[in-house]
């Protein structure tokens, strides 16, 4: 394995995540390779899959400062401060993101922005910052599915969300036909007054997430989640958010669907 993230990561990142999957390996590797981020980020991935989000977060500080331009890392470290709870320091991670990329050019930085800053409305970014951020990463690539879907939570954050609804389906016709979407199209749906659809998109991502939940919800055989875990965590984020908006608009059995779903979300730490 490298010392170091680079453009050999893909070949290694799966031997990395089965090594910080092992207690007493990760040990030995973290104390003969100290400046190996690739192997430290792939231990916070897990303990974050394992719902231990205290832990998962001290290993991403310790890679971020090591090599502090991974910008999936970003991504999850803000889902896991909502996750928690913690919203406060969410505002002020989301504070720092922008105070060091804001004026970072590339496609993937701009992406990274706006999911990381649009994950919640509680971010304290004005929310023209957060469309320039997904308008510049879509101008780039304006067909790729991830810049798509960045921009439907941005437009999701402004208060936009017919035109939400409508990047949300441009990801999905772009090649992401994901929970991600789903729930964002629902979350879109119900501000836009589309209940019917709202309600129809949250049942499909119920439905998948129960199916993943039987799958993969022994964490001792199934090692990482179902999907990519920056994804994953974005998906929980939203979940969350969906299943608030259910409870006030008490919308019955679809709560109850909710309800069933939101066990495929880590215990919480005590």
């Amino acid at each position: 394995m490298p010392f170091r993230h680079g453009a050999w990561d893909n070949k290694c990142e799966a031997i990395a995540a089965l090594a910080a999957s092992r207690d007493a390996v990760y040990e030995r590797l973290k104390k003969a390779r100290p400046g190996d981020s690739l192997l430290i980020q792939q231990r916070a991935r897990y303990l974050a899959w394992l719902g231990r989000w205290d832990d998962a977060l001290a290993a991403y500080d310790a890679m971020i400062h090591d090599h502090p331009d991974a910008e999936d890392a970003f991504v999850e470290y803000a889902s896991i401060l909502l996750l928690k709870g913690d919203v406060d320091g969410y505002r002020k991670w989301c504070a720092r993101l922008a105070q060091k990329f804001a004026s970072t050019p590339g496609y993937f930085v701009g992406t990274m922005l706006a999911r990381a800053c649009a994950l919640s409305a509680h971010a304290g970014i004005v929310a023209p910052q957060v469309i320039e951020w997904a308008e510049k990463a879509a101008a780039r690539a304006p067909r790729d599915r991830r810049a798509l879907h960045a921009m439907g939570l941005a437009l999701l954050r402004a208060g936009r969300p017919r035109e939400a609804v409508a990047q949300f389906l441009s990801s999905i016709a772009a090649g992401e036909d994901s929970a991600r979407n789903w729930i964002g199209l629902a979350l879109a749906g119900f501000r836009a007054g589309q209940q019917a659809e709202a309600s129809r998109w949250l049942e499909k991502a119920g439905g998948w997430l129960e199916e993943k939940q039987l799958e993969s919800g022994d964490r001792t055989t199934h090692l990482s989640p179902p999907i990519y875990i920056t994804d994953w965590l974005e998906t929980l984020v939203l979940c969350r958010e969906a299943d608030a908006l259910l409870e006030n608009r008490k919308l019955g059995n679809v709560r109850i669907r909710m309800a069933r779903r939101l066990a495929f979300e880590p215990a919480r730490q005590v």
